[in-house]
């Protein structure tokens, strides 16, 4: 008898709370049912019981239509609604009321819920992009009845010009604009290579306003150069071709420039026109420096503050690079994705580049050739920050160790920073290598790439010169080989095609193909005489090989003589 009676009560709480299906509004504008959860119910009907404030009521309003209790919905925000005072919740509450009666079918007093919203504030809108087609049919109609409303047409000659309105783009001519407010309005026409034509217009209720414009060819000049030269420049946010490049037709006004290249911090400017003006803008870009860390150890954020505080102040401000500090979500983003820890960090440091990092997957996802690592680490003598500058190309770490317990510990940076700024000469890499540390020769490596990239052929061809050095410097002799031969050829005082022949003719001296060296010495001697080693005022060419072959000679390594 007890189990029936707890059976029989069970079933009269089922019965009272189940939820029946209710219809469910989807984006264009149709219906589907589903049973609501029994613990959403109850909770929402406590909500109401226990709500004390419109605020409050329209949130859990909100709420309930969000989870398809439409029935709930109506009850909460009819309380909410008296209770009110702030404009923009009494407009809510109307919007999700007349949604409400949308999904039921009730039209009629969905468009007196929008007509009250509009009558609290006739710029209140509903977006047609995210908004179901029933819904904003419904919307238009209690619109036409409280917010007085035309249309416009914009014509252009020639067509394809952008109209703005109140500094709005709402597209390009030709075009047909509906739903504009009764009143004035600023309208711009923009296109490019042509004057910008600004006014104002009146639009009527319920009127076509009719506009059309002859628009006037420009006639100012920019001319862009940029150092390094091919970046790619933007005028007005549209692509116009690399620099150096020359605009043609720029109207009187204000326009952005923005110039930008693959591992530089980009370039923007705002520059004024007077009409029919011309303009040179002639820019350096800044290589990026970016910094990661100091990374440190999980939980760890002891001096981590003070040690990145240390960095950025030592190294913002500079000539040729511009530091970026990413913020701590990006770096944290960039660390996972390239699967970088402290741990990777220090085993890349201790075998001195090994493959824990992939630096040019790392490089392409910071946009950078050269970039900052820091760790911050403790050991007994206190805390240590070791960082890297990387450069991508070439995959050789320069790693600096700094205790931050130093009465100075600005001095050991300062110098780091110095020798970063430190413009090498591109004639003796193997003298930068050996005399001024790793970090120069990575600097040298990174201005000798960008050589080799140059449209002038000379310039090319030395930037090839001293890749083509440092490559035998690292014995990577084939590589070297492909580099020599890349120099054009040029018969003229100097160093061309007949120094890289001679150098050539070294590489295969230092792999013991002796009479292959000497037929590179020969054809450097024979061919290019008037060329120079090592720089345009070095030893020729000539005397250079010939002195190569008779010592080949003397050593009986060459049997026949090329003299």
């Amino acid at each position: 008898m007890l189990m029936t009676k707890r059976i029989f009560v069970a079933l009269i709480i089922f019965a009272v709370f189940s939820p029946s299906p209710l219809p469910f509004p989807f984006e264009g504008g149709g219906f589907t049912t589903f049973p609501l959860p029994l613990r959403e119910r109850v909770r929402v009907r406590g909500d109401v019981a226990f709500a004390e404030t419109g605020e409050g009521l329209l949130l859990k309003g909100i709420e309930s239509y969000n989870i398809g209790d439409y029935a709930a919905t109506k009850k909460i925000l009819a309380k909410a609604i008296p209770l009110l005072t702030d404009k923009s919740s009494l407009i809510e509450a109307h919007k999700y009321l007349a949604f409400v009666y949308i999904a039921y079918g009730e039209n009629q007093k969905a468009q007196d819920e929008f007509t009250e919203a509009l009558k609290i504030d006739n710029s209140f809108r509903l977006d047609a992009k995210t908004t179901s087609p029933k819904i904003m049919e419904v919307f238009r109609k209690a619109k036409v009845g409280v917010v007085a409303e035309g249309a416009i047409s914009v014509i252009t000659k020639p067509e394809g010009a952008k109209v703005y309105l109140d500094n709005n783009l709402i597209g390009e001519t030709p075009l047909r604009q509906d739903e504009v407010s009764a009143g004035q309005h600023k309208i711009m026409i923009k296109k490019r290579g042509y004057e910008v034509i600004e006014g104002e217009i009146a639009v009527k209720d319920k009127v076509m306003t009719n506009i059309e414009y002859a628009l006037s060819e420009s006639t100012g000049v920019l001319n862009i150069i940029s150092e390094p030269s091919q970046a790619d420049v933007f005028f007005d946010s549209e692509p116009v071709g690399k620099s150096p490049v020359k605009l043609k037709n720029v109207s009187a006004g204000s326009h952005i420039v923005k110039i930008s290249k693959k591992n530089y911090d980009d370039f923007e400017k705002e520059m004024v026109f007077n009409k029919g003006e011309e303009k040179g803008l002639n820019i350096t870009l800044k290589k990026r420096l970016v910094l990661i860390g100091p990374i440190t150890e999980a939980g760890q954020t002891e001096g981590r503050a003070v040690a990145r505080k240390l960095l950025i102040d030592n190294f913002k401000d500079m000539q040729a690079y511009q530091l970026i500090a990413l913020p701590e979500e990006k770096e944290a983003e960039a660390l996972k994705q390239s699967d970088v820890n402290i741990k990777t960090v220090l085993s890349h440091f201790l075998t001195q580049g090994g493959k824990d990092i992939k630096l040019k997957e790392f490089s392409e996802r910071l946009n950078s050739e050269l970039f900052i690592i820091a760790c911050l680490i403790k050991d007994k003598a206190g805390p240590k920050l070791i960082f890297t500058l990387f450069n991508s190309e070439m995959e050789r770490p320069d790693i600096f160790i700094i205790d931050l317990i130093q009465e100075d510990v600005k001095q050991p940076l300062t110098k780091i920073r110095k020798a970063l700024e430190f413009q090498p000469s591109l004639s003796k890499p193997a003298e930068i290598r050996s005399e001024k540390g790793i970090i120069i020769f990575n600097h040298f490596i990174s201005s000798v790439k960008e050589m080799t990239k140059d449209n002038n052929k000379e310039t090319a061809g030395i930037g090839y010169l001293n890749l083509g050095n440092y490559h035998a410097n690292m014995k990577n002799w084939k590589e070297a080989i492909s580099a020599y031969n890349q120099v054009a050829s040029a018969n003229k005082t100097g160093i061309g095609r007949g120094t890289a022949l001679f150098r050539i003719g070294e590489v295969y001296e230092n792999l013991n193909y002796w009479n292959e060296a000497a037929e590179y010495y020969y054809r450097a001697m024979k061919q290019f005489p008037q060329n120079t080693i090592d720089s345009n005022d070095g030893e020729a060419v000539s005397s250079a090989s010939l002195k190569r072959l008779k010592r080949l000679h003397s050593l009986g390594l060459i049997r026949e003589r090329y003299w």
